[in-house]
């Protein structure tokens, strides 16, 4: 009975955490590469897609071949890469 009690706590405490905005851009770059677009995963903190660089966690990317960088702020990754 008490481990029930304590999974059930557990569960509540998961389902109440807010899901970070690194988090979901990490999510969203998975969501992609399971749709057939090619990104690498450099480590945790790092993917590429082309000469893209994204760092999901502290909202910044890098395009390579232009040398243009700046904060993904409140777009997604989508609409990243397809304005780039």
């Amino acid at each position: 009975m008490l481990r029930l009690r304590l999974s059930r706590v557990l569960l509540d405490l998961q389902m109440s955490r807010r899901e970070g905005a690194g988090e979901r851009r990490t999510r969203e770059l998975k969501a992609l590469a399971a749709k057939g677009i090619v990104v690498y995963f450099e480590n945790p903190w790092k993917a590429r897609v082309g000469a893209l660089h994204i760092w999901p966690y502290s909202g910044r990317w890098l395009d390579e071949t232009t040398g243009r960088g700046g904060r993904i702020n409140h777009i997604t990754v989508r609409e990243l890469i397809e304005r780039l």
